[in-house]
C-alpha cells in the first residue's frame, strides 16, 4: 500500500495574528498555560497535513472547521487541491460568538 505524503500546511497572516494574540492574552495571566493552549492548536493544525479532510464543513464556503474542545477553539482552514496544501485561515475562540473570514 503506498503511503501518502502530507499535505504542507500554511498559516494566512490573519490566523498567524491570531495566534500570537492569544498566546500574548494567556500569558500575561498564565505563562505555562500559554505553551500548553498554543502547542495543543499547533499540533492540531499539524494534523491537518495527513488528514486534509478530518474536520467538518465550514460555515464559510470551501472551508472546513476542527474544534480544539479542551481549550474551546474553533481552527478554520481550506484545503486547495493545485497546489495541493492546507491552509489556516483563522482561530477563534467559541466564546466569541461569530466567526467571520
Amino acid at each position: 500500500m503506498a503511503t501518502r505524503r502530507p499535505c504542507p500546511l500554511e498559516f494566512s497572516d490573519r490566523a498567524h495574528d491570531q495566534i500570537e494574540a492569544i498566546r500574548a492574552y494567556i500569558r500575561g495571566r498564565n505563562p505555562p498555560g500559554a505553551l500548553k493552549v498554543i502547542d495543543t492548536i499547533e499540533v492540531a493544525c499539524r494534523r491537518f497535513g495527513a488528514r486534509p479532510y478530518m474536520g467538518r464543513p465550514g460555515r464559510s464556503a470551501n472551508t472546513r472547521e476542527w474544534s480544539v474542545t479542551k481549550y474551546r477553539y474553533v481552527i478554520v482552514y481550506e484545503v486547495s487541491q493545485k497546489p495541493r496544501k492546507v491552509t489556516v485561515l483563522g482561530v477563534f475562540h467559541t466564546s466569541l460568538g461569530e466567526r467571520k473570514l
